[in-house]
């Protein structure tokens, strides 16, 4: 899997949402819900204000903008489970903080990076970085059941 960096938008809130299952099911609902078989386990009964933690993490990755479910988005959910997890992680890693946190699993480099980046208290930080830390134990556990490696450049 060849990680390209994406340019960080700073104008979209750093992820909140620590169950990338629960980001995955959201997006699928907007899209085609096709995916619903194998999200059914997933609990969605949340509240209003952790809808926007889950449309703004889908926003982060790359799946929604402003009108809703991006074409990228469109695309990898109605691809099979294994290509949408595999593209999610893809998504996930192109995020330098995410990537940076993948291979030196520093938490104080994330908190360091979102203060610098984001202006965020250090209390915030510290917050912020557990959805780091979650997210990429989910994608280790993708990247152990797919046998990938992980290559950053050429």
């Amino acid at each position: 899997m060849k990680i390209e960096f994406v340019p960080e938008n700073l104008s979209i809130p750093f992820p909140q949402a620590n169950d990338v299952y629960k980001v995955l099911k959201f997006v699928d609902v907007h899209v085609a819900n096709y995916h619903h078989d194998k999200f059914s386990f997933i609990k969605d009964d949340y509240v209003e204000r952790q809808k926007k933690y889950y449309k703004a993490a889908a926003e982060y990755i790359g799946f929604f903008d402003s009108k809703g479910p991006t074409p990228f988005a469109q695309k990898i959910f109605l691809m099979d489970t294994n290509y949408l997890f595999l593209s999610t992680v893809q998504a996930i890693l192109n995020h330098k903080i995410f990537f940076d946190y993948y291979s030196n699993r520093s938490k104080t480099q994330v908190q360091d990076q979102l203060i610098k980046h984001y202006k965020y208290s250090l209390s915030t930080a510290i917050r912020r970085s557990s959805t780091v830390q979650k997210w990429i134990e989910w994608c280790d556990i993708i990247i152990q059941e797919n046998n990938v490696e992980v290559n950053y450049g050429d």
